[in-house]
C-alpha cells in the first residue's frame, strides 16, 4: 500500500502524528510505504523526524519539492499552499498507478487496505461524500455542481487516469481563474472529476464538526 501526505513546516507536527497513526493501524504483513511530500519550508530537522517514523515493514520516504503554487494560486486562512501539492502527485509518482492521499491533520484509527483496494475503473478517485448544510447553496449555484460533493481529505487517487487526462494542469487552471472558491482544490476536484468517483463509506472520513453535531 502506498500512502502520501503533503505538508509544509507549519503542519510538520500534525503530519508526524498522522503518519504514526497510519503505520500503527496498518494490519497484516504486506509492505507499506508512506511518502511525505515536503515543500521548501520544511526544515532538515523535520525531515529527520519524518524518516525516523519508519519501521521494519513501513518505509517512510521524503519527497522535497518546490511549491510552484505559492506564486500562482491564491490561498485562504484555513488552507495552506501545501494542499495544492496533491495536484502534482500523478507526476511526482510516475511509476505508481494509485496512491492513498491523506490530509495531514487527521488521525487514522483502523486499517485502510480495503479502501485502498477499491475498484477505480473509469474513476479519478475513491472518496467519501461530504454532508452539505450551509454550503449547499454555494456548491449548487456558484460552483454549479449538482450531485454528491467529495471531501478531499481522504482520496484513493487513480494516478494513471489523472495523468492520461492531464488533470493536474486542468485543476491548476480551474483554481487560478476562480479566486472566489471557498474550498480551493476541493472545489476544483468536485467540478472537474464530474462524478467519476467511487464513493466509499462514511467510516473512512469522520469529521467531528459534521458528524457529532
Amino acid at each position: 500500500m502506498e500512502i502520501v501526505f503533503c505538508t509544509d513546516e507549519n503542519y510538520a507536527l500534525p503530519t508526524r502524528a498522522a503518519v504514526r497513526s497510519a503505520i500503527a493501524n496498518a494490519a497484516g504483513d504486506a509492505p507499506l510505504t508512506v511518502h511525505v511530500v515536503c515543500d521548501e519550508s520544511v526544515s532538515a530537522d523535520s525531515e529527520r523526524r519524518f524518516a525516523a517514523l519508519g519501521t521494519e515493514r513501513a518505509a517512510v520516504r521524503i519527497a522535497r519539492v518546490q511549491n510552484q503554487y505559492k506564486r500562482s494560486l491564491h490561498r485562504c486562512s484555513h488552507i495552506s499552499h501545501a494542499a495544492y501539492l496533491r495536484y502534482d502527485l500523478p507526476y511526482l509518482f510516475p511509476d505508481l498507478s494509485r496512491i492513498l492521499y491523506l490530509d495531514c491533520d487527521l488521525v487514522v484509527l483502523g486499517d485502510l487496505r480495503e479502501l485502498y483496494a477499491l475498484d477505480l475503473t473509469d474513476c479519478y478517485a475513491a472518496a467519501v461524500e461530504m454532508p452539505l448544510t450551509v454550503s449547499g447553496r454555494y456548491v449548487r449555484e456558484e460552483l454549479r455542481h449538482d450531485g454528491p460533493y467529495l471531501c478531499s481529505g481522504v482520496l484513493v487517487l487513480n494516478l494513471e487516469k489523472l495523468r492520461r487526462d492531464d488533470m493536474p494542469r486542468q485543476l491548476a487552471e480551474f483554481t487560478r481563474y476562480r479566486p472566489w472558491l471557498r474550498c480551493l482544490d476541493q472545489d476544483a476536484m468536485n467540478a472537474l472529476f464530474e462524478q467519476q468517483i467511487r464513493w466509499a463509506g462514511q467510516e473512512y472520513n469522520v469529521m467531528l464538526n459534521h458528524d457529532l453535531n
